[in-house]
């Protein structure tokens, strides 16, 4: 079947004017930077990512950078995510501002996915008065900027502003190839990194194979699918050879599909608890079913129908939240997707209303539809600052006061530039772990995978590990000073193995407390026999 150029052949793609662009990548950096300052100035100078979770790559990209696959030198594990990110941070682990690359990568990403944006709006915007066409492309890219919360998304310091430009850039690359019949270099490069950057985007970038099969680009498929295999293969294959099973636990730990091995219980369970928080993605699903049912524009039709697909495929089987990011992707993809897919209607708007009337809709429709990414960005300062005052904390007390092995359910920030070794109680990167509290029920499993690793003192929320074993002492309790956000708990509670371990760590609690910043609290516990 031939397509018909959506777009005048002989200029599919004419560049807007540097105006908006400018404009858009302006008001990005200035909240970003606004965003930073708000962090230092709460965390006294210190600045730390809003979750603790970079941090777990970060600690694996320095073993890595070592030659070796794990949070400690003695363990294997795979608790990344991400197959690629760790090893794009591992050249940089050695240096000072080592944990300041992930921000900077997503900082420079987040402008590469504004270019990418203020393309495609130029594109759907085509054709219209070009003064127009500039002011609301600009509100375009201020809108994406805030309905995709690129600015929060940066801080969270994993690889989500990355995934979200390879989204776009999927994304426009689609749309050029159907236009066209041209597709761009990056194309290619979207489908197969996608899925490498984050598993989740196999529900983009498979659909994309089925489309480009179907437009008969069977050659450009082929490769796509294959060099897909080889890297997410690859990977599987080598996390097996180490003992690590098929998938990184942190996968199986976080997707309910994956854990449930993909039986259709698990997928329907899932979509059942994905219908209320995936409301935005279904209305845009709906969207794309009433545009892919329309009897012309052929090469629309696809678009739709690869949206959809796209929409449902995460409904199916991805997740929602943890501080909105996992569905960011496709939400971003959607949207952009859903603004071309509209742009003749768009085009009349822009001839017909007022530029403020425009503005005010656009306005209206982030309070409705995306004020959960509003409030993730508002909050983003607040979420930086409860890892500083929990996390980071427990990292000085691990690494600079204790200075020796430690256990804890948050594995990230603690074992970060530590050289002592972090037990993983969680499981979350630890098959030792996760193996032993499967295997075994009560408590009794943390006290002898605490006397096999020689840790002598636990950091763990009571909220996750409701029994401790009988011989376990409190030492404290660690309160947050301001409003919980993104940890998982406010309180986090301090244990010694037995009353040597409890003495021992009597004078360290004490020195701990005197080192908080102001307003975070540390209750010591009566630990005396008896007590």
């Amino acid at each position: 079947m031939r397509f018909v150029p959506l777009v005048p052949a002989a200029r599919p793609w004419k560049r807007p004017t540097l105006g908006p662009t400018r404009l858009s990548m302006t008001f990005f950096t200035l909240l970003f930077a606004a965003a930073l300052v708000a962090i230092l100035w709460l965390n006294r100078g210190t600045f730390t990512y809003t979750l603790d979770d970079p941090y777990l790559h970060l600690s694996l990209a320095e073993n890595i950078a070592a030659g070796h696959y794990g949070i400690n030198r003695d363990d294997v594990a795979a608790p990344s995510s991400s197959v690629l990110w760790p090893y794009l941070l591992a050249p940089f682990s050695a240096l000072p501002f080592g944990h300041l690359v992930p921000l900077l990568l997503n900082y420079v990403a987040s402008l590469g996915t504004i270019a990418l944006l203020a393309r495609i709006m130029g594109a759907s915007l085509g054709g219209a008065q070009e003064k127009l066409k500039n002011e609301v492309v600009a509100m375009l890219l201020a809108f994406l900027i805030l309905a995709a919360n690129l600015v929060g998304l940066a801080f969270t310091g994993m690889e989500h502003s990355l995934q979200v430009l390879v989204s776009v850039a999927l994304v426009a690359g689609l749309i050029e190839e159907s236009t066209t019949g041209r597709g761009p270099w990056w194309l290619p490069l979207a489908i197969v990194a996608g899925p490498l950057i984050r598993y989740e985007n196999l529900a983009l970038s498979l659909p994309a194979l089925a489309l480009l099969a179907w437009r008969g680009r069977v050659v450009l498929t082929a490769v796509c699918l294959g060099a897909l295999l080889l890297g997410l293969g690859g990977f599987s294959l080598y996390l097996h050879a180490i003992g690590l099973g098929w998938i990184p636990l942190s996968v199986i730990a976080k997707s309910s599909v994956v854990a449930g091995g993909g039986s259709v219980a698990s997928v329907l369970r899932n979509l059942r608890l994905n219908l209320r928080p995936g409301a935005g993605l279904l209305a845009c699903l709906c969207a794309f079913v009433a545009l892919a049912s329309r009897p012309k524009a052929p090469a629309d039709r696809a678009l739709a129908l690869w949206a959809s697909a796209a929409v449902a495929l995460h409904m199916l089987v991805g997740r929602f939240g943890w501080f909105a990011r996992y569905e960011i992707y496709v939400w971003s993809a959607s949207l952009v997707m859903l603004i071309f897919l509209s742009r003749d209607a768009l085009r009349r708007v822009v001839e017909r209303v007022p530029g403020y009337a425009i503005a005010g809709a656009l306005g209206a429709l982030l309070l409705v539809a995306c004020r959960g990414y509003l409030g993730a960005l508002a909050l983003t300062p607040l979420g930086a600052n409860n890892i500083y005052e929990q996390q980071y904390q427990m990292h000085r007390f691990a690494a600079d006061i204790h200075a020796a092995p430690v256990g804890v359910n948050d594995l990230g920030l603690v074992s970060y530039r530590n050289r002592f070794e972090v037990l993983d109680l969680e499981g979350l990167a630890s098959p030792e772990t996760r193996d032993a509290r499967r295997a075994k029920g009560g408590s009794a499993w943390m006290d002898a995978l605490c006397a096999r690793h020689g840790v002598k003192v636990a950091m763990v929320y009571s909220s996750v590990f409701p029994e401790i074993p009988r011989t376990w002492v409190p030492l404290g309790r660690l309160r947050l000073g301001k409003r919980r956000v993104t940890p998982a708990d406010s309180v986090v509670m301090f244990w010694a193995v037995d009353r040597p371990a409890a003495a021992a760590a009597t004078a360290e609690m004490i020195e701990f407390r005197k080192t908080l910043p102001p307003g975070v609290r540390f209750d010591l516990e009566d630990a005396r026999p008896g007590r």
